[in-house]
């Protein structure tokens, strides 16, 4: 069993604490600096995708006070009921 735990309090932004969970759970001590935003997430992704259902010890994530990121999460489109496209706006 691998365990990554990574106090986020610590951490600059989301893309740092990708970097944490490489560097704890894959050893990956070298990270290509001209990487676009968001292509960490898909390296762990894909690491962690490949260990799924082999003998790759099972891997435990802890992140304390992640919740200061929450303003950085990607935003899911959501359906606006209260739309006025298509149709005049009534008041004013």
């Amino acid at each position: 069993m691998k365990v990554a735990y990574l106090n986020c309090m610590s951490m600059w932004s989301t893309t740092h604490v990708y970097k944490g969970i490489l560097t704890k759970l894959f050893e990956k001590k070298q990270f290509d600096r001209r990487e676009k935003k968001g292509q960490h997430a898909d390296t762990l992704n894909k690491l962690l995708a490949e260990g799924k259902g082999n003998s790759e010890p099972t891997k435990i994530i802890i992140l304390d006070e992640i919740d200061q990121f929450i303003n950085e999460l990607p935003k899911k489109p959501t359906p606006n009921t209260n739309s006025t496209r298509g149709r005049k706006a009534s008041g004013t």
